[in-house]
């Protein structure tokens, strides 16, 4: 697994091996931030990742978050239930340089906790 584009483009990504993890393959968020890149859907019909805020729930390894900070996104919130998991996301984010920007939260996505006023 490998960052795609921007900043960090073609940096590799830890991962668990086994089959507990399946994180999102380069070719699917290729084609996801394709998508969004060309859509028209942001400010005057830019990107939308552009200073976004972005949330990977069940992040497993963080691959979408990072992708998106590497793309011009302004932060990103990892969110998964996993100790396991979100211990390979920190690891990618401190490997990305990444931790001033990317917030992780051991939580269940299906039931996120409160947002902090």
């Amino acid at each position: 697994m490998r960052i795609i584009a921007g900043r960090h483009r073609g940096r590799r990504l830890a991962a668990p091996t086994g089959r507990d993890v399946r994180p999102m393959t380069d070719r699917t968020r290729e084609a996801v931030f394709n998508v969004l890149a060309h859509s028209g859907w942001g400010a005057d019909g830019g990107n939308p990742v552009i200073d976004a805020v972005v949330l990977d729930a069940f992040c497993g390894t963080g691959a979408l978050a990072l992708e998106a900070l590497s793309r011009g996104a302004g932060e990103a919130w990892l969110l998964d239930v996993s100790r396991g998991s979100l211990d390979f996301a920190r690891r990618n984010v401190e490997a990305m340089g990444e931790a001033g920007r990317a917030h992780l939260l051991r939580a269940d996505s299906t039931r996120p906790p409160p947002a902090k006023a």
